[in-house]
């Protein structure tokens, strides 16, 4: 089976990123920000996003897809995904609290995020 993780990135933390095309070398921007919950529900909703054309990004490697986002467009990423804060960490608070903790880390993240900075939703499978 497939593994899939999703994390936030500032692209230009990595020097000689290619966002032109795919690589032979590993091309993924470095985590900053806590994993998504769900990585396989993040992976489909950003590829999917990069390959229709919503999301402006591109494959950077053969198993790592990134789009670059504003802060606005990753808490719109975020709800499309897993719904309106509260409603995902409520739903798994009980069963399943290491998802429902995980996703509050990476709200709390995003929120930090300066309103006027670009950065890179960042999906991978392996």
């Amino acid at each position: 089976m497939t593994y899939c993780d999703a994390w936030i990135s500032d692209p230009s933390d990595v020097p000689g990123l290619d966002w032109k095309g795919i690589s032979t070398l590993v091309n993924a921007p470095i985590r900053c920000s806590p994993m998504f919950p769900e990585g396989h529900a993040a992976h489909f909703a950003i590829r999917k996003g990069i390959e229709s054309g919503r999301l402006r990004g591109e494959q950077v490697d053969p198993l790592v897809w990134a789009a670059v986002m504003t802060k606005q467009e990753i808490v719109a990423l975020l709800t499309e995904i897993f719904g309106p804060p509260g409603q995902y960490e409520r739903r798994h608070d009980s069963g399943l609290r290491h998802l429902a903790d995980r996703m509050r880390e990476l709200r709390a993240f995003v929120n930090g995020l300066p309103a006027d900075g670009v950065f890179a939703a960042v999906t991978d499978e392996f």
